[in-house]
């Protein structure tokens, strides 16, 4: 059974407003590229359009292993890897 996360921070609980939460993550899960960072964005807009980033960090593994994962297979390449960022 997951055991709730703890809470940081936390908004008034009005009726009818949502309530927003910091909670504590157990660490922070880098995708790089051959050890590097990187920008990732999708090219899917009207050329009037800023560009869009797409995350590369997460307080996760799993998302992190998953988008490495996905980057190998769609360039072909395993050079995509997830590091564990150590925090204090």
């Amino acid at each position: 059974m997951r055991t709730a996360p703890d809470i940081l921070l936390s908004t008034g609980s009005d009726t009818g407003k949502p309530q927003t939460k910091v909670l504590v993550a157990k660490g922070l899960f880098v995708v790089l590229y051959e050890g590097k960072p990187f920008n990732l964005t999708t090219d899917r807009r009207p050329a009037d359009q800023p560009v869009i980033y797409q995350r590369t960090c997460y307080v996760s593994r799993k998302p992190a292993e998953n988008l490495a994962t996905k980057l190998n297979t769609i360039f072909d390449v395993d050079g995509f890897s997830v590091v564990d960022v150590e925090l204090d």
